[in-house]
């Protein structure tokens, strides 16, 4: 039923919840599986200018921590599934870059974690989730991410 399955991560532990119930779902249809996180570039973070130098050097390394960030999962979860697991980091707007990724890899399945925002928190950083489930042209399964206890020093 799926072949290529999509899981976003965006470097939170709310947001690797969602990764075991992707590799479930790859190892039940013996799917390709896709694990991609988006870099946003500088620019739209902070649009003010900046040096060269700065922005890009600050670029490079998001990208190289996103990189190493992502094999670290194929890493633990790649020996589980028949087909390697394929890792790509991408730059850009979160929606829009994870919404082409879907198209232009024939992905079957979007899986990712909600944050469970609400109030002025959801109005500020806005529903990634909501905006992908909206806007896909295949299913989106959202896992509602559970709160992670930080741990108190005594």
């Amino acid at each position: 039923m799926y072949q290529n399955i999509l899981v976003t991560l965006d470097g939170s532990p709310l947001a690797e919840q969602a990764l075991p119930h992707a590799v479930a779902l790859a190892k039940k249809f013996d799917a390709n599986l896709h694990i991609v996180r988006v870099v946003v570039p500088i620019a739209l973070i902070a649009p003010t200018p900046t040096e060269y130098d700065i922005s890009e050097t600050y670029r490079r390394a998001c990208l190289r921590e996103a990189h190493d960030y992502l094999q670290n999962f194929n890493t633990k979860y790649g020996g589980e599934l028949k087909n390697p697991i394929q890792v790509q980091v991408l730059e850009g707007v979160v929606v829009d870059c994870v919404l082409e990724y879907a198209d232009e890899q024939h992905i079957d399945m979007i899986v990712m974690a909600t944050h469970g925002r609400s109030g002025i928190g959801r109005w500020f950083y806005g529903s990634v989730a909501e905006r992908v489930l909206r806007a896909a042209r295949v299913p989106v399964a959202l896992i509602r991410a559970q709160e992670i206890p930080v741990a108190v020093p005594s």
